[in-house]
This record gives C-alpha cells, sequence and structure tokens, in this order.
C-alpha cells in the first residue's frame, strides 16, 4: 500500500511542476514551446483558460499540491490525511 502513496506522491510532483510552468507562462503572457504538436499558446491564451479570473492551470496546480501533500502525510503515518486502511 506504502507504494501506492508513493506513486501517486511523485506523479503528482510531476503534474504540480507542469502546472506552475503553465500557470506562470499564462500570467506572464510568454508563448510555451510545444514540441510535439502545435497550438500550445493557443490554448494557453483562449478565454476558456481563465475561470473567474482564475488560470485553470493555478487550480490544477492547486489540485495536484493537495494529492502530493496528503501521500506525503500519509507515507509518514497521519492517519487524518486520508489512509483509511488498517495497521498504519
Amino acid at each position: 500500500m506504502r507504494k501506492l502513496y508513493v506513486v501517486a506522491a511523485l506523479l503528482s510532483l510531476v503534474g504540480l511542476a507542469d502546472a506552475l510552468y503553465l500557470t506562470i507562462e499564462h500570467v506572464t503572457g510568454q508563448s510555451i514551446r510545444c514540441t510535439i504538436i502545435s497550438g500550445c499558446s493557443a490554448v494557453l491564451s483562449s478565454p476558456y483558460a481563465v475561470v473567474a479570473g482564475i488560470p485553470l492551470a493555478a487550480v490544477g496546480a492547486a489540485a495536484y499540491f493537495t494529492v502530493f501533500s496528503l501521500a506525503i502525510l500519509t507515507l509518514f503515518g497521519y492517519h487524518w490525511a486520508g489512509c483509511l486502511c488498517e495497521g498504519w
């Protein structure tokens, strides 16, 4: 079960880095580099990329940070962080 939390922490850390990058690029108005496909800047500058003045990438960053934090807290034995397993 611990491996699941380690994997969740690592994947959410990668997602957090990506979401933070996209948030910074959106806020600063920079054009992002697309290596695989084109149109990344068009998506980031779209009116649908912002809800109530908040970039959706920032919402994603907050979600990834929450998952990372809960996974790490659970790994270190904080039962209130989300582990519903016996014996932790």
